[in-house]
């Protein structure tokens, strides 16, 4: 594998690792002092009640506090690391500090300016260091997206549909805005094929590689589909104690809840405002 030695020089050697250093820094010191936001604060006791008495203090899901993937990770983390404010907001710490490292993934794509420049904006970003700071579904939903994007780039073979798949299934039991990121990563695909299309014909893009994978995987997918099934129906079904809550997710609560939500106009005023909005 490339080192960053041989992608850089030295000079922009120093600069990646004092970024990355500062990036960590930013997203770890104090990570407690904060008191606790409101949505902080009931994601926080949902998933105590679970780490208390699984059994009965399982969640069940309410569309106001979204998926139940938060409440299953939680008391993993209590169980880690005591319960506190900390374990509270380490798994999005985790994931901020993880993608401090995306331009260097996708390295590729990028020359060695471009990546530092990415690289200083996603490490010094004061609303990704504050949603890094922050226990919220919302870094989770980007991990999972993030991970779909990694299949489609750069897996092959059975491990991009099984990846794929598993994490689109997993966003799901996190909230319910994963159609929303997968139109997003659909319109990244199609728009990738037009320009491909235009400049460049003889380039295979990655939405015609992967309907070509598609096309010749069917046994892998219909593994990989019925992994995502198992992936949902176990979180939303808080571990298979709590079966009505797999239909409540999929549409009983969940689509009547939104449907109603995005009816209504949160910030009134005129049409030209909510157009530029």
């Amino acid at each position: 594998m490339e080192s960053t030695k041989t992608y850089f020089n030295r000079q922009q050697n120093w600069i990646y690792l004092i970024l990355i250093f500062a990036g960590l820094l930013l997203r770890w010191i104090n990570l407690d002092q904060r008191p606790l936001h409101h949505d902080e604060s009931l994601h926080g006791i949902y998933g105590l009640y679970f780490y208390d008495n699984p059994a009965t203090g399982f969640y069940k899901y309410n569309p106001l506090l979204h998926g139940p993937f938060l409440y299953h990770l939680l008391p993993f983390s209590y169980e880690l690391l005591g319960v506190s404010k900390f374990a509270m907001r380490f798994p999005m710490a985790f994931i901020g500090s993880a993608m401090l490292f995306i331009p260097w993934i996708y390295r590729r794509y990028f020359n060695p300016k471009t990546a530092l420049i990415l690289t200083a904006a996603i490490a010094l970003s004061p609303t990704l260091i504050y949603w890094s700071r922050f226990v919220r579904h919302d870094f989770l939903v980007l991990s999972c997206w993030l991970a779909m994007l990694f299949a489609i780039t750069h897996l092959k073979g059975g491990w991009r549909n099984f990846v794929f798949i598993s994490f689109f299934s997993l966003q799901f039991t996190i909230k319910e805005n994963s159609y929303i990121t997968f139109g997003l990563l659909l319109a990244y695909l199609f728009y990738e094929a037009t320009i491909l299309k235009i400049v460049d014909k003889y380039q295979e893009s990655y939405l015609s590689g992967s309907l070509l994978h598609i096309k010749r995987s069917g046994l892998i997918i219909l593994f990989s589909l019925l992994s995502g099934v198992i992936i949902y129906c176990y979180f939303y079904s808080a571990g298979f104690q709590y079966l009505q809550g797999i239909l409540d997710g999929l549409y009983r609560k969940s689509l009547v809840y939104w449907a109603d939500q995005h009816s209504k106009s949160r910030i009134p005023g005129p049409f030209i405002y909510q157009f530029m909005i």
